[in-house]
C-alpha cells in the first residue's frame, strides 16, 4: 500500500480525541459531510457515540486494523497514543494535535519521543503540528474546517494547513500540510505525487527544507514528469553577516532557496498570489512562447494603455503587426482610421457589430505570425465569442483575458471551461504569470544539461596551500595563489619578503603599479591605508612599504595596474545545507550597496551560468564576448570549490573586465 493511498485515501480511519461538541468545527462531521464513504472508528473516553458513530475508549477496542489514525489529543499523550497505535497494528498517522518542536523545550523533547517510536514502531507520521489530509477525488479530510466541493488535478504539500481549501479563486485537488515534518517530509510525498494519475500539477509551499539532497534525487530522477511551482515563506534574512566576507554578507536565506531552486529547474514564486496564478496558468495548458511580443485586442483606448503599461513592467514588447494584418483590419473600419497595435475595436464594431469584429481582430492575431502573444481587453460575455475561436482553430499561442467591467468568477470559469484561454482580473497578473511561466520553461530546459567542471591541473599545489595556511582567520596573499593554480586569470602579482625585493618587483611589473598589505581580521585595506593605486615611481613605492609595514601587516604585494574596466564581483559562500552558491554582478568597494548580484548553486553548466549573470544589470552594459569570459571565470570558480570543499568563502572583487582581458585584482579566501 503506498504512502499517499493510505494517507489521502484510506479505507478506514480512527479519529482518536474527537470532540463530543459537534455544532463547531468537528472533524467527523466534516467527514461525514464531505461524503467519505470508508470506515470510521471515533475514539473518545467519555462518549459512547457521536453523530451516529459508536466510540470507542481506547484504540485497542477497535475491532478492527484502522488504515490511518488521525490523532487530536493535548500534546502529553500524543507519544502513548502513538505507541498504542503502532502496537494495534496501524501503519500511517495523522497528529493534529500542535505544542511540539515549534513551541518549547518541551514541545521539542516530545517530538524527539515521537520520532523514536516511529523508529522503533515503525509506524509513520505525518506532522505533528499538522492539518492532515483533504482529497477531493475520493471525498476524504482530516481537516477540521470546512471543505467545498470543486476538484482540480493540482496538488498540494506545505508546511501550513493554510492552502488544504485550495486557493481563493483555484480549488485543488489533494492538499497536504506536513506541519513539524518529523517523519513525513516533502521529498516522499512529492515522489508519490509525481506518480499519481490523478495529479496533473503540484505546488509547494515551503518554509524550510531538511533535507535538500533528497528533494534534489527525487526531482533529479522524476521532477520533470509534471510541473511543480514552489512558494518560499519566511524570507526574513537569516544569514549573519560575516566580519570579512562580501559574500558572507550577500548570500541570504532567500536568495539561497531560490538558487537551489533555479539550479533544479523549479520555478519560485514570492507571493501566494503569483502561486495561485502560475498553476492556475499551468493548469489552463497555456501554450508557452518561447518570445514575448504581444498583440492587443481591446475595445477601450484607456483600457489598452493600461495594458501597455502592464506589458512594459514585466519585459514585454508590443508587436509590430505585419501589413497583410493591418490590410485585413482595415477593411472593416471606417477609411478616417488606420489601426494599429494595440487593436482599437470599438468604432469599427458600430458598423459590423462586436462579436464579429472582435472575431475577426483575433483571427488575425492568430495568423500573424508576428504576434507571440495574444492579449484580450473584453467583458464576460465575449469570453464565450474568445474561447468558440481558439479551441476551434487549436490555437498554438497564449491567449489571456482581461475582464473590464462587470467580473463574475463562476461565469469566467464556465465560458473558458476546457478552453487555453487565462482569465485575469488585471494586466498586471496576467504578465507577470506568463513571464514566470517562460522563465519556468526556460529553467527547465537547462538544469537537464550536465554541469561544465573543470579539471584542475595544479591541485597539488592548492592543498599545499591550504595545508599550509590553517590557524589563518583567511587567506589574502595566499588566495591569490590558489585562484592563479586553479587556472583563473590574475593580475601579475609579486609577495614581498622584504624590502631587498621592493625594487625588482617594481622594475619587473613596469608601473603603474598598486602595493596592498594583509592584516589580521581582514580589515577594509582602502579605509586603514593598507592600498595604495596608480603608483608611478619607485620613490612613491617605497614610501607607501614604509607606511604599511608599520601597521603589522602579515604580507604585502605589489600588483600590477589593470587598465580601467567594469568591475564584476564573483564570490562564494559554503551554505551548511546547500552548500557552495556563487554569486555574480557589480563589483567594487560597496558591492553591497549595489545590490546587482544574482545567485547560483554549484555546480552548474554554462547555459546556466549565462542566464543567471544576465540577469544582473551590469551585464547590459558589457559586449557577448566579455559575458562569456565572465561566464568562464563562473565555471573556473565553480570548478574550484567543488574539488576544494573546505572553502567556506571566497571574494573575487573587484574582477576587471576591459577589452584586453579579464583579471582578478582582489581576492580573499576563508578557508
Amino acid at each position: 500500500m503506498s504512502l499517499l493511498k493510505s494517507l489521502c485515501s484510506p479505507s478506514s480511519v480512527a479519529l482518536i480525541g474527537v470532540s463530543r461538541r459537534t455544532e463547531t468545527l468537528n472533524p467527523l462531521k466534516i467527514l461525514i459531510d464531505f461524503g467519505y464513504k470508508g470506515k470510521i472508528y471515533p475514539v473518545n473516553p467519555s462518549a459512547e457515540e457521536i453523530l451516529g458513530y459508536k466510540c470507542y475508549r481506547k484504540v485497542e477496542e477497535i475491532p478492527d486494523i484502522p488504515e490511518l489514525a488521525v490523532i487530536m489529543v493535548r500534546r502529553e499523550i500524543v507519544p502513548d497514543i502513538l505507541k498504542q497505535c503502532a502496537k494495534k497494528g496501524i501503519k500511517i498517522s495523522v497528529i493534529i494535535s500542535d505544542g511540539f518542536a515549534e513551541s518549547d523545550e518541551k514541545g521539542k523533547r516530545l517530538q524527539k519521543e515521537l520520532e523514536d517510536i516511529s523508529k522503533e514502531y515503525g509506524i509513520r507520521i505525518l506532522g505533528p503540528n499538522s492539518m492532515g489530509v483533504v482529497n477531493y477525488f475520493s471525498h476524504f479530510t482530516t481537516s477540521f474546517v470546512f471543505v467545498s466541493s470543486k476538484v482540480m488535478p493540482v496538488s498540494f504539500i506545505g508546511q501550513s494547513g493554510l492552502f488544504v481549501q485550495g486557493f481563493s479563486s483555484l480549488p485543488i485537488g489533494k492538499a497536504i500540510d506536513i506541519g513539524n515534518g518529523c517523519d513525513i517530509d516533502f521529498p516522499e510525498l512529492l515522489s508519490e505525487l509525481l506518480e499519481d494519475d490523478q495529479t496533473q500539477l503540484i505546488a509547494v509551499h515551503i518554509e524550510e527544507l531538511k533535507e535538500p539532497e533528497l528533494f534534489k534525487k527525487v526531482i533529479k530522477e522524476k521532477g520533470h514528469k509534471k510541473p511543480i511551482v514552489i512558494f518560499k515563506s519566511g524570507r526574513e534574512e537569516k544569514a549573519k553577516k560575516a566580519v570579512v566576507s562580501h559574500s558572507g554578507a550577500i548570500a541570504k536565506d532567500y536568495k539561497v532557496y531560490k538558487a537551489f531552486f533555479f539550479g533544479l529547474g523549479l520555478i519560485l514564486t514570492d507571493s501566494t498570489e503569483k502561486l495561485e496564478d502560475v498553476i492556475y496558468m499551468l493548469s489552463k495548458k497555456i501554450h508557452i512562447p518561447d518570445k514575448k511580443r504581444v498583440g492587443i485586442i481591446t475595445p477601450s483606448g484607456g483600457a489598452g494603455i493600461i495594458c501597455l503599461d502592464s506589458l512594459e513592467k514585466y519585459g514585454f514588447e508590443l508587436s509590430e503587426l505585419s501589413e497583410s494584418t493591418l490590410r485585413r483590419i482595415s477593411q472593416i473600419y471606417p477609411p478616417y482610421y488606420s489601426p494599429s497595435n494595440p487593436v482599437d475595436i470599438m468604432s469599427a464594431s458600430f458598423r459590423h457589430g462586436y462579436k464579429k469584429v472582435y472575431t475577426e481582430a483575433l483571427n488575425c492575431m492568430i495568423e500573424d505570425d508576428s504576434v507571440d502573444i495574444i492579449f484580450c481587453i473584453n467583458g464576460i460575455p465575449t469570453l464565450k465569442t474568445i474561447s468558440s475561436v481558439v479551441k476551434e482553430r487549436s490555437v498554438k499561442k497564449p491567449v489571456l483575458s482581461w475582464v473590464i467591467g462587470y467580473y463574475n468568477e463562476e461565469d469566467a470559469e464556465n465560458f473558458t471551461k476546457d478552453s487555453p484561454v487565462a482569465v485575469f482580473k488585471h494586466p498586471d497578473r496576467a504578465f507577470c504569470s506568463l513571464g514566470l511561466c517562460m522563465e519556468y520553461k526556460a529553467i527547465r530546459e537547462m538544469a537537464k544539461k550536465e554541469p561544465d567542471i573543470y579539471e584542475i591541473k595544479k591541485e597539488e599545489k592548492i592543498r599545499e596551500i591550504i595545508e599550509n595556511s590553517k590557524g589563518k582567520d583567511y587567506l589574502f596573499s595566499d588566495a591569490f595563489e590558489i585562484i592563479k593554480a586553479a587556472g583563473i586569470p590574475v593580475a601579475e602579482t609579486v609577495k614581498i619578503k622584504d624590502e631587498s625585493e621592493l625594487r625588482d618587483a617594481f622594475e619587473r611589473l613596469r608601473p603603474p603599479v598598486c602595493i596592498k598589505a594583509e592584516a589580521e581580521g581582514g580589515i577594509h585595506k582602502k579605509k586603514k591605508g593598507l592600498i595604495k593605486v596608480w603608483i608611478k615611481s619607485y620613490r612613491e613605492l617605497f614610501e607607501a612599504y614604509k607606511e604599511m609595514i608599520k601597521k603589522d601587516v602579515r604580507a604585502v604585494l605589489v600588483q600590477k595596474m589593470i587598465e580601467e574596466g567594469e568591475e564584476i564581483f564573483i564570490g562564494v559562500k559554503k551554505d551548511e545545507k546547500f552548500g557552495h552558491i556563487l554569486l555574480v554582478g557589480k563589483g567594487g568597494e560597496d558591492v553591497e550597496l549595489y545590490g546587482d548580484i544574482e545567485e547560483i548553486l554549484v555546480p552548474f553548466n554554462r547555459d546556466q551560468a549565462y542566464y543567471v549573470f544576465r540577469k544582473t544589470k551590469v551585464s547590459d552594459n558589457l559586449k557577448e564576448t566579455e559575458i562569456q569570459k565572465v561566464v568562464e571565470l563562473m565555471i573556473k570558480v565553480s570548478s574550484l570549490c567543488i574539488r576544494f570543499p573546505e572553502i567556506k568563502e571566497m571574494d573575487l572583487n573587484p574582477v576587471i573586465l576591459n577589452p584586453y582581458g579579464i583579471w582578478v585584482v582582489d581576492a580573499k579566501i576563508i578557508i
